[in-house]
């Protein structure tokens, strides 16, 4: 499918200023810091709500248009790369800490938060908290980090990553949301 007609299909539930296509950008979301070649997106999609997650899998459903989920473009295997054709997803401005509840010792996030910024707010407004700091820059992704069972400091203590999720609302690939 031409760049055009994916570019049309999106503009139904993205404004213009947020599919980018330009060789530069197509250029830079092409590589993460994988040794694996470079991908070669059709497309990248700044998303900011769940709302437009849903409909944008929608629309690549209807069109068979690969998506790929993408934050900090730090995967070491090569996960953020779209396939020729496909579609990037930049959850980048989705990165609002919606609640922290310090009696339950848990944190309610966007897929786009860092560790760096979940750091910063508890240090500053949670001192009585921590989370473990992952291998890997402060600009990586909770969510990400966490759904790779990655490893922090206190992963001997409390486990890998993966282990400290206790819950999620997730957007299958038929569009349908679910919550576990």
């Amino acid at each position: 499918m031409s760049r055009d007609m994916v570019v049309t299909h999106f503009k139904q539930v993205l404004p213009l200023e947020r599919i980018l296509y330009d060789e530069k950008t197509l250029r830079k979301y092409g590589r993460d810091t994988t040794e694996n070649p470079p991908g070669r997106p059709q497309v990248v999609l700044k998303i900011r709500s769940a709302d437009e997650v849903v409909k944008v899998v929608e629309i690549a459903k209807k069109h068979h248009i690969p998506l790929i989920p993408r934050i900090a473009g730090t995967n070491l295997g090569g996960l953020s790369l779209a396939p020729k054709g496909g579609a990037i997803l930049d959850l980048t401005e989705m990165n609002r800490i919606i609640d922290i509840n310090e009696v339950d010792m848990l944190a309610v996030i966007e897929p786009g938060v860092t560790f760096g910024q979940l750091v910063d707010l508890l240090d500053e407004s949670h001192p009585g908290l921590t989370i473990g700091i992952p291998l890997s820059p402060p600009h990586t992704s909770v969510m990400a980090n966490c759904l790779l069972d990655g490893l922090g400091n206190l992963s001997l203590i409390h486990g890998a990553m993966g282990q400290w999720i206790t819950g999620l609302e997730v957007v299958m690939a038929s569009g349908q949301v679910i919550r576990t």
